[in-house]
């Protein structure tokens, strides 16, 4: 949906006390959490279905060589997300430092 809304003429004092950047770091946290939580569930159960081919792998398998490219690509998204998570909370606790010290000052 399309909002037709002129920017220019909010004042802009509005604008930056309606729109801050807390808010959507905490719901960008909440999300990303929720789906770290949901691949890590994913994760746990590839692993236990490509337990049994540590023992029989076939090269030649193709469902055998696809389910442990999945579980690679299960892992290295996961790791990416967590990367993603650990920099955007240094960024909103860096950020929160930063408010605290600008109300304390001003």
């Amino acid at each position: 949906m399309l909002v037709n809304c002129n920017v220019d003429s909010l004042p802009s004092e509005n604008i930056s006390h309606s729109v801050t950047l807390v808010p959507r770091l905490e719901y960008s946290l909440n999300l990303l959490g929720e789906i770290i939580d949901i691949l890590e569930t994913k994760r746990n159960d590839i692993k236990k279905s490509n337990n049994d081919l540590m023992y029989d792998f076939d090269e030649d398998d193709e469902s055998h060589r696809k389910a442990i490219k999945l579980e690679q690509k299960m892992l290295f998204s996961l790791d990416i997300l967590l990367q993603i998570q650990k920099i955007i909370l240094i960024v909103a606790k860096n950020y929160l430092n930063y408010l605290f010290i600008w109300v304390v000052l001003f």
